[in-house]
């Protein structure tokens, strides 16, 4: 009886949230997007010390992000939370916040496979991923921004159990992907966010396609990984079950690729359709995105200044809001098919314009056509790539001959993105 009137209370609770919260939580939504689009700006750190950062030579703490690798490839950056920092090796003081750390190439890429530098043992034995606790030793490169190159480092153990099998978990799946030449660098960078083996053409032909939105984790990798995942337990488990799995594997693929503000979007929508589900309750789309939104800026208010945020909820906000207009629209000269290929892109684009003007200082109308067709082949790559891993794993002797086969999938993606590539970019004078 105590249960059934605690599920009645928090059904009705949020009913009446989903009644109440649509005006405010749309406004907020609106003004917020429309202040990030107009004042955007580097996500910056906070960090507090005795000293000026200038000064600071030696620091431990834990490393809280997954390592990316730079532009020039000479580096990796990670966000790194520094619990004590000293002048000299003598004199340390407390701290707060975090930095951001560069780690040479050789000292990260030490346990990568296939890399220059695996045969070179690293003396200290560190695995620079997210939990890993260091010492090192650095030089400022810029305090006002709090960035940091790192000289020397060795390892403190791990902030938990955890955290060390992650690490583990990421470097075996490099390890197998590793053996899938340039397609499997595709399948690490969408699945893991590790773009260390992805080819540099593919890279390019994406941003000038149009396409830097799959490159980027985000809804729709968590929207395959939920759909893959209910599509293969619903006959065994049930609706109920299959929906709850769902979600535990999001959570999973989010927790192993790591929480990009674009990936926590996504595990938000995905938790909060899942409660309105089986609380039989129909949130609006507007309503859900919104909510999110502001759950989101709650939660990890640093977010709010990420260019992958941004691009996320206002190409969302257009579908959303456009899609049907561009579909009806459409249809009069496409047809029903093309036009529900085409409206989604078309409405993103429409949203998403403003911040890729600011940031890039170019549009890429052709998006629309390259989106169209390239998403559904990503899709594809996706879900084969999923099924291939988990059978290699399985049967280990599969390993190579799966690896061909998905190798043919990712040259026709690569091939048709450097298509699209060729056709020019509307450049924005005065706005980059």
């Amino acid at each position: 009886m105590v249960k059934s009137f605690f599920n009645s209370f928090f059904c009705e609770l949020l009913k009446k949230l989903e009644q109440n919260l649509n005006i405010f939580t749309l406004s907020a939504f609106l003004v917020a997007v429309i202040i990030s689009v107009f004042s955007i700006k580097p996500r910056s750190s906070v960090f507090y010390s005795l000293v000026e950062e200038s000064q600071i030579r030696f620091m431990e703490g834990t490393i809280v992000s997954n390592p990316t690798i730079t532009a020039k490839k000479n580096f990796y950056k990670c966000t790194f939370k520094v619990d004590s920092a000293s002048v000299n090796e003598n004199l340390s003081f407390s701290t707060s916040g975090t930095v951001t750390l560069l780690f040479p190439v050789e000292m990260v890429e030490s346990h990568y496979p296939k890399k220059l530098y695996s045969t070179n043992k690293n003396p200290n034995d560190i695995i620079v991923e997210t939990g890993s606790r260091v010492a090192v030793e650095v030089s400022c490169i810029d305090s006002e921004s709090r960035l940091f190159s790192v000289k020397n480092a060795h390892g403190l153990g791990w902030k938990n159990k955890i955290s060390f099998f992650r690490a583990n978990c990421r470097l075996n799946f490099k390890r197998l992907l590793a053996m899938w030449g340039e397609a499997g660098g595709f399948v690490l960078a969408l699945l893991a966010a590790s773009k260390e083996y992805l080819d540099e053409k593919i890279q390019i032909s994406f941003c000038l396609a149009g396409l830097s939105h799959i490159m980027a984790l985000s809804g729709m990798h968590v929207g395959i990984f939920s759909g893959f995942t209910k599509k293969i337990s619903k006959p065994l488990l049930g609706e109920r079950f299959s929906n709850l799995l769902s979600v535990i594997a999001v959570i999973l693929f989010v927790w192993f690729a790591g929480f990009s503000p674009s990936l926590t979007r996504a595990l938000i929508g995905c938790l909060i359709a899942y409660i309105s589900t089986i609380c039989c309750i129909k949130i609006k789309s507007l309503t859900s995105l919104s909510l999110a939104f502001l759950i989101q800026i709650l939660i990890f208010p640093s977010d709010f200044s990420s260019v992958s945020f941004m691009l996320s909820y206002m190409a969302l906000l257009g579908i959303v809001v456009f899609s049907d207009f561009f579909n009806r629209f459409l249809c009069r000269f496409t047809g029903t098919f093309l036009a529900n290929q085409l409206s989604p892109s078309v409405s993103a684009i429409l949203m998403t314009s403003p911040i890729s003007a600011k940031i890039w200082g170019f549009v890429t109308p052709i998006g629309v056509l390259s989106s169209m067709v390239i998403s559904p082949l990503v899709t594809c790559f996706l879900i084969m790539s999923l099924i291939f891993i988990i059978l290699s794993l399985i049967f280990p002797f599969l390993t190579i001959p799966l690896g061909k086969i998905v190798q043919i999938l990712y040259y026709a993606i690569k091939y048709i993105g450097i298509f699209f590539a060729k056709f020019p970019p509307i450049s924005i004078g005065g706005i980059k």
